[in-house]
């Protein structure tokens, strides 16, 4: 080892093509999962929240998905998505309609793992359940009584006494799909693979550090980059939730 003060920064900057592909792939996976996970734990919560028989059971099976370990759950999603044998090809091609890549191509690799990532959203629907079962009843029923619809009451009563949990829930989920590891490297390897369209940063980070030639201080000046950077979004939406 030996000092080399900001260069590694500089170099980061200015020259290191694979930074910008690692921080482009986790942008986009992170606008496009955090907002879908929220509206289907949401819309799930919402159903889960009925006052039927059995409602204790179907929040189990709802919730039974997230216990699934990283790994199973990725070899499961890549046999459904198998562009040559894949149930869902198959049932695709059985109707007629286009038989994409999947994970096996550049256009629609990173699109699947967002899809892959919806089936994690029982963490987000368990806290948003709880959320709806606070909502005072007694506001419910007068807003029904003054004729308010059931759009009405979810857009000017739910949503605003449960906008803490959603504010909670958009700042785990940010975090989190910043932090995406495991999906990136059983996927893609350490090359993210098709095409970088699965490399992720933390994999760029771990790769850097930790396989040949074993950059470990360039690794840690990804690391350091990799908190501010959460740091800033993290603290754009507390301004946000004023709102």
């Amino acid at each position: 080892y030996h000092w080399v003060g900001l260069r590694n920064f500089v170099f980061i900057f200015t020259r290191d093509k694979t930074f910008i592909r690692a921080v482009q792939n986790t942008l986009l996976y992170a606008i496009l999962s955090v907002p879908i996970n929220l509206m289907i734990g949401l819309g799930t919560a919402l159903l889960l929240n009925q006052k039927v028989r059995g409602m204790s059971a179907w929040r189990t099976l709802f919730f039974l998905p997230t216990l699934v370990p990283p790994v199973a759950t990725i070899v499961v999603f890549r046999a459904l998505f198998d562009p040559g044998r894949g149930l869902v090809n198959s049932i695709l091609g059985s109707l007629g309609l286009p038989q994409p890549g999947w994970f096996a191509t550049t256009d629609t690799a990173l699109i699947t793992m967002v899809i892959m990532g919806t089936w994690g959203f029982g963490g987000a629907m368990i806290i948003m359940l709880a959320g709806l079962q606070d909502v005072p009843r007694s506001l419910l029923e007068a807003a029904e009584i003054d004729g308010a619809n059931n759009w009405q009451r979810f857009r000017h009563i739910t949503i605003p006494m449960i906008s803490p949990v959603l504010f909670f829930n958009l700042v785990l989920g940010c975090i989190g799909a910043f932090q995406v590891f495991t999906q990136s490297v059983v996927l893609g390897g350490n090359v993210g693979w098709p095409g970088g369209r699965t490399l992720f940063y933390n994999v760029y980070v771990y790769v850097t550090g930790f396989t040949s030639p074993y950059r470990m201080g360039y690794a840690s000046a990804l690391g350091w980059l990799l908190f501010p950077g959460i740091l800033f979004l993290t603290g754009v939406k507390f301004p946000l939730a004023r709102r």
